[in-house]
């Protein structure tokens, strides 16, 4: 009868529970299997009392603790969040920042939040006018389309007067050298001379000057009327 009794028992030992780690990272998954010697010390095997640590145990980069793929929509570290890119202005362009509100469930979904698979590169996540593929805005010190320049008038002779071409600048102002802010003065008619320009006073009856203004000169010959084309006057202020 003794004997009987510690065959039993003994079976019983032998026949223990253990959690299973089927992938390989140290934590264990969902699954329980006998164990053939009773102590779950083997490779993969932990006690019981483990089971379910692993959110996923097919995958060894995915456990408690691991390092978190923003945006990618997987779980790596078990907490049942995701964490996500931000897209705080809804323009549906992301930044390369991690979403300020941290993720509050397991997608990237939520107001303010961005999916890696977004597009990216959002230089003013604060404004929804501003991203890769908005328009460029002339001298307004904003760099509307994320190239890293602004586009500016042109004032290449330093007279304070702009035309209304517009350059690319090297820097995201119009505060260089040979650019203008809209609010310069208009009308250069000659960017290359900066005593030409709209503020020089015309001369009154002639043909040429240097207020941007145009004159025009009728020509005789052979009997018919011919008109010369407009053009500046070019006399220094």
């Amino acid at each position: 009868m003794l004997f009987v009794l510690l065959h039993l028992l003994v079976g019983s030992a032998m026949a223990a529970l253990c959690a299973l780690d089927a992938d390989g990272d140290r934590y264990a998954g969902q699954d329980l299997e006998p164990d053939g010697d009773g102590d779950c010390d083997d490779l993969g095997e932990f006690p019981a009392d483990r089971l379910g640590e692993d959110c996923d145990d097919a995958d060894a980069s995915i456990y408690p603790g691991a390092p978190e793929v923003l945006g990618d929509l997987v779980d790596q570290d078990c907490n049942m969040l995701e964490d996500c890119f931000a897209d705080v202005d809804h323009d549906g362009w992301r930044t390369e920042a991690q979403d300020p509100g941290w993720g509050v469930d397991a997608d990237c979904e939520d107001i303010g939040e961005a999916r890696a698979d977004q597009p990216s590169g959002d230089c003013n996540d604060g404004s929804p006018e501003t991203h890769p593929e908005a328009t460029e805005l002339v001298a307004d010190d904003v760099d509307e389309d994320c190239d890293g320049h602004e586009a500016c008038y042109p004032d290449a002779d330093l007279d304070d007067f702009r035309t209304n071409e517009s350059i690319q600048s090297e820097d995201t102002d119009c505060d260089d050298p040979g650019e203008a802010h809209f609010d310069v003065k208009l009308d250069d008619c000659d960017d290359n001379d900066p005593d030409v320009h709209a503020d020089c006073a015309p001369v009154e009856g002639a043909l040429t000057g240097s207020d941007c203004g145009s004159g025009s000169a009728v020509l005789f010959a052979a009997g018919a009327l011919f008109a010369a084309r407009p053009r500046p006057k070019r006399r220094p202020c």
